[in-house]
């Protein structure tokens, strides 16, 4: 059996990554191609680690994948001792991701769409039922690359939080700023896919305000707020993609009356 390293779970040290400021992300010393997450995790009343929050985060990034086509970084799950703390953490050993953060990014047309088109969906459904779902979603935590496993370019949740929230009560006395903030970051994202694979998402960008339209009002006020001001920022994108187009239809038709002449 080989030696752990300082009583963790690995035959070597971690090594920090120096372009994390949470300080929480590790390099094995001897292989790169993994990224180590150190959550801290409590002890129970009974003295063993409490890991409710590691299985719902498990399923919620499972159900991410299989149901709505989001491909989640591949990760196990180890807990052991950590020495630093003299405490006990779940290390969420992931394969490193070669390519560019979302924002950075130029992703194929086709892997852009059925990305946001999943994504987009699976905050419908979460809406519509209920129940858990990933919290704190923006465009830094994914990225748009290959791993030592797969060579094919996928857009990858590449941060495995596990910070969730429930939806249970839809009443205009409860906040859902989680949530909601959620639909802020998928605006951002739906931007930067567009502009970024020099796509037209038209008619994705229709659906998801269809989607904020139909729900805006049974939303507490405060975040009524935020889904309006996502509302403007997509109206003023409908009018300036409407606004291109005819410029270019009329460009077209000059050329062709030049031709014609």
């Amino acid at each position: 059996m080989k030696e752990l390293y300082k009583r963790t779970p690995f035959k070597e040290p971690l090594i920090p990554i120096p372009s994390d400021e949470n300080e929480h992300l590790y390099n094995f010393r001897n292989n790169k191609n993994y990224i180590v997450r150190d959550n801290h995790i409590i002890l129970g009343e009974d003295g063993k680690p409490d890991i409710h929050d590691i299985d719902i985060a498990d399923t919620l990034f499972n159900e991410l994948e299989r149901d709505y086509g989001i491909s989640v970084v591949p990760y196990d799950t180890v807990i052991g001792y950590n020495p630093e703390t003299e405490g006990i953490s779940a290390y969420m050993i992931a394969n490193k991701v070669v390519g560019s953060e979302l924002p950075q990014a130029v992703p194929e047309e086709e892997e852009a769409k059925r990305f946001f088109s999943g994504l987009l969906n699976y905050h419908i459904d979460k809406y519509e039922q209920g129940g858990y779902y990933i919290a704190d979603l923006n465009e830094d935590d994914f990225m748009y690359g290959t791993t030592n496993k797969n060579s094919t370019k996928k857009i990858y949740l590449v941060d495995l939080d596990q910070f969730y929230e429930y939806i249970d009560d839809l009443s205009l006395d409860k906040r859902l700023e989680y949530f909601t903030a959620n639909l802020e970051s998928l605006n951002n994202i739906l931007n930067i896919l567009e502009e970024n694979s020099k796509s037209n998402f038209t008619e994705l960008r229709k659906k998801f305000k269809e989607f904020l339209v139909r729900i805006k009002h049974t939303l507490h006020p405060d975040d009524r707020a935020t889904i309006n001001t996502i509302l403007i920022s997509i109206e003023n994108k409908i009018t300036e993609e409407m606004t291109s187009d005819l410029s270019e239809n009329r460009f077209e038709k000059s050329q062709n009356e030049r031709e014609v002449l």
